[in-house]
């Protein structure tokens, strides 16, 4: 067991596990300020990029590992609080079966897109009234992988800090930035900045790989049932689709998104690309 000081929490009444425990609901999220993450990788992602928890639940096996250790150690000095918990309290918090052994509790944070200034070679997301919060975790790791600039979460969306999201984005969710917006307020910085704006649908629409992409530029896909709504239809350049071969009609959101993404990343001769 780690020489870490620590609080050992055995028991579901306890009020610190209450109120993390609180933080799956999303009025409570709000009202803290606050947000979970689950799992070793999404807590190191999460400082790497120098986001430091409020908290830290640990279970031994956790504890029992040098990595995780130096984590907790360094997460402490910067004043988070430790707390030893079972797999079982964890599973509570986290209201899954088989649990991560470690949860971060985190400040939520929010950004202004009116303070981005596109660079030439940019390209962003943008999702409008998505409500799934799977897809878009899952977004935004697509996001990450293909050097999006941003995410831009347009209208009302699910929310973003909530714990699905987070896990589902596995440790992007730190790396990728992302910020909210009304589909006014995008409307005006696209117009400001002059962003190519490439709306995915179905009907009215031409083949992505015939269309010239120019960037700055933006993908924008919408409501996982209603699809872009007409306004936000009438902000695009051009409306594009994806080539579909069987009986399926169109795919999945977060699956669409990774296709139209990697398309958009290509016209760039995948520019950036890792070794």
């Amino acid at each position: 067991m780690s020489s870490i000081p620590m609080k050992s929490l055995s028991s579901a009444a306890n009020p610190t596990l209450k109120a993390a425990r609180a933080l799956t609901r999303k009025n409570r999220r709000r009202d803290a300020g606050a947000f979970l993450a689950e799992g070793a990788r999404t807590v190191i992602e999460a400082i790497d990029h120098d986001y430091w928890p409020r908290a830290l639940f640990l279970t031994e096996e956790a504890l029992s590992r040098p990595q995780l250790q130096d984590l907790a150690r360094s997460a402490q000095r910067k004043g988070a609080e430790i707390l030893a918990v079972s797999p079982r309290l964890l599973a509570q918090l986290t209201e899954r079966e088989n649990p991560q052994t470690v949860l971060g509790v985190f400040d939520q944070f929010s950004r202004n897109l009116a303070d981005i200034t596109p660079d030439p070679s940019d390209f962003f997301v943008a999702l409008e009234r998505v409500r799934d919060p799977g897809n878009l975790g899952t977004i935004l790791r697509t996001a990450d992988a293909i050097g999006a600039r941003a995410t831009l979460l347009i209208g009302e969306c699910c929310d973003p800090f909530g714990l699905e999201v987070v896990r589902a984005s596995m440790g992007s969710f730190f790396a990728q930035p992302f910020y909210t917006a009304s589909l006014e307020e995008f409307g005006h910085w696209r117009a400001r900045h002059r962003l190519q704006t490439l709306g995915a649908a179905l009907q009215g629409a031409q083949a992505l790989r015939e269309i010239p992409i120019t960037f700055p530029a933006v993908l924008m896909l919408g409501n996982e049932q209603a699809g872009l709504s007409a306004p936000a239809r009438a902000l695009c350049d051009q409306i594009v689709k994806l080539p579909m071969r069987g009986r399926a009609d169109s795919l999945n959101l977060a699956s669409a998104a990774a296709v139209f993404g990697y398309h958009v990343w290509e016209r760039q001769g995948f520019a950036g690309e890792r070794p």
